[in-house]
């Protein structure tokens, strides 16, 4: 731990509304299809100059940091989405030192999204909190970049607002967990089950030694030596779809089936909080639990019984795999590649679900932010000329075609014909569209 009291108390005294102030500021800009001003002095080599300006006695514009941190939130999410695509193209191209790099990155970018959505900015061994609308405050923490986050989450995520900001953004069938947990006391009842996700999902920026030598050994080491890592193919593919399943957008929640196991997830721990067992010991006691939550959202019958099956795991009974993948140490090699993939995603569901809402508070519309969704779509190859913004959902029909391909694929071979050459003849087209995760970006970030 490398934050003193005084960066503790910082933390505790950060406030949402003064990030989205700051950033209802910048909507001036982005009429312009800009983030920031073009007289930002951070626009260019931002940490070079705050190293300098701290050294020298203090930040010449705060003003504009705070600006540079407030529009950050959503770039480093979509940066995070784009290394996570890169590490699923390094998998499915049998590469599983580069995707374990790539990932890793992307959780990083995931856990500086969020940050920055609580108004803390991450600048290698400069730091700062948005203080007030329009004002920093600088950290002593003078820690780098990967040690600076982990210890800030860590600490963010022990504060009340961390807690409730989880249970508002996660919303299974468009409802907010909060709301769904009202008949058990609300959000609160989930705080401790968020700090320990918030934690397990970011838990490779903090590894202990076994598992950062392990990253390490894919970021510096050369492979093969004793032996190089091979990966199963029918198996990549495999996780490789759970991903992409799991990531279905609908238009109630941009994540919804992961929003429905968490909701599940959440409902059983809070059970076996109050009963000290678990649903497979007392299932009826559950049962009655979970009626209470779904009879509160006023669902049809059919939509009742659809949900209360769910919950009791009468339909769909199996977590999705990411969920119990992002539990596995990064030390345990054949899956540590699935592991921190699975982290990264579930940390990036919910460092999208921050940026969105900020944006919402802050006022921005899709067309307000179209410059960046539209060069992001374009320049990314997700499509080719004008696209309306309440389309944009429909970037998921690419990646289901893409899958039909992939099952169909996996019939016609047996697992010891699913080789990776074969998959890259035959699957070409796939391999490019299932490594384009900046599309869930695109449809999570621009405000409805």
């Amino acid at each position: 731990m490398t934050l003193s009291p005084r960066d503790h108390g910082a933390i505790e005294s950060l406030n949402r509304a003064s990030v989205a102030k700051t950033l209802l500021g910048l909507r001036r800009f982005t009429t312009a299809s800009k983030w920031v001003g073009p007289q930002n002095r951070y626009m260019i080599d931002a940490k070079k100059k705050i190293a300098a300006e701290t050294q020298a006695g203090g930040l010449v514009r705060p003003r504009q940091l705070s600006q540079y941190i407030a529009a950050s939130c959503l770039l480093h999410c979509a940066d995070g989405w784009s290394y996570l695509g890169k590490a699923l193209s390094s998998i499915l191209r049998g590469d599983p030192h580069r995707a374990r790099h790539l990932a890793y990155y992307a959780e990083l970018r995931a856990s500086m999204s969020l940050l920055a959505t609580a108004g803390v900015g991450v600048f290698d061994k400069y730091h700062f909190v948005i203080d007030a609308p329009n004002s920093v405050a600088a950290l002593r923490a003078q820690s780098p970049t990967h040690q600076f986050a982990w210890d800030c989450l860590e600490h963010w995520c022990d504060q009340p607002p961390s807690g409730d900001l989880f249970a508002s953004i996660v919303r299974p069938n468009g409802c907010a967990l909060e709301d769904w947990l009202a008949p058990l006391g609300g959000g609160k009842v989930a705080a401790p089950q968020a700090k320990e996700w918030f934690l397990q999902w970011g838990m490779d920026l903090q590894s202990p030694a076994q598992d950062r030598d392990a990253r390490n050994e894919s970021s510096y080491r050369p492979d093969g030596i004793p032996d190089s890592w091979c990966l199963d193919a029918p198996t990549t593919l495999n996780f490789v779809r759970d991903i992409w399943r799991a990531l279905e957008p609908s238009r109630p929640s941009r994540f919804e089936l992961i929003d429905g196991h968490i909701l599940r997830l959440a409902l059983e721990s809070i059970f076996k909080g109050r009963t000290g067992l678990s649903p497979s010991s007392d299932p009826v006691g559950f049962k009655v639990l979970a009626s209470r939550v779904v009879n509160n959202q006023g669902f049809s019958p059919d939509a009742f019984k659809q949900w209360l099956e769910f919950l009791c795991r009468d339909h769909m009974p199996d977590n999705l795999s990411v969920f119990e993948f992002s539990k596995i140490s990064a030390g345990v090699k054949e899956t540590s590649h699935s592991a921190i993939i699975s982290r990264a995603m579930l940390l990036l569901r919910i460092a999208s679900g921050s940026t969105a809402e900020l944006f919402q508070a802050a006022g921005f519309t899709s067309e307000a932010v179209a410059f960046w969704w539209e060069r992001m779509g374009q320049s990314r190859g997700l499509w080719e000329g004008a696209k309306e913004a309440e389309d944009l959902l429909d970037l998921w029909a690419d990646i289901e075609l893409l899958l039909s391909d992939l099952d169909i694929f996996q019939k016609g071979h047996t697992p010891d014909a699913q080789t990776f050459f074969r998959i890259g003849s035959d699957l070409g087209q796939a391999i490019a569209g299932l490594s384009s995760c900046e599309r869930v970006a695109v449809w999570s970030l621009t405000p409805s």
